[in-house]
């Protein structure tokens, strides 16, 4: 059986606000599901994203998705692909952090 690793450390969402915002490096748009364009369904998905020390996506929380595809190509894409700058903490090192964020997937698109 694999080795089951804990996962890290994670700042609270209160301690996340009072600090200031990571810096994203990069930050790739979400895939509209194919199924959600040939039905021409539209909305924002909004999520909180836990950012590791080193900088990577270590969790993402869907607060609310107008579909299940959605969620997950939200959830795939951020964890798969944007990273950020790491959170420097005043001593220098380095410290996990929480930022909320939105992705819209927007009907104009969805005739093209």
């Amino acid at each position: 059986m694999p080795e089951r690793h804990a996962a890290p450390a994670l700042a609270t969402p209160a301690d996340a606000q009072a600090s200031p915002r990571p810096r994203a490096l990069a930050r790739p748009p979400a895939r509209w599901p194919p199924a959600d364009v040939a039905a021409c369904r539209t909305g924002t998905v909004v999520f909180k994203v836990a950012i590791a020390p080193t900088g990577r996506v270590a969790q993402v929380v869907v607060e609310s998705s107008p579909t299940a595809l959605m969620a997950e190509s939200v959830t795939r894409t951020v964890t798969r692909q944007w990273l950020f700058e790491p959170f420097a903490r005043a001593d220098g090192s380095t410290a996990p952090a929480w930022i909320r964020s939105t992705m819209r997937f927007d009907a104009a698109r969805c005739h093209e």
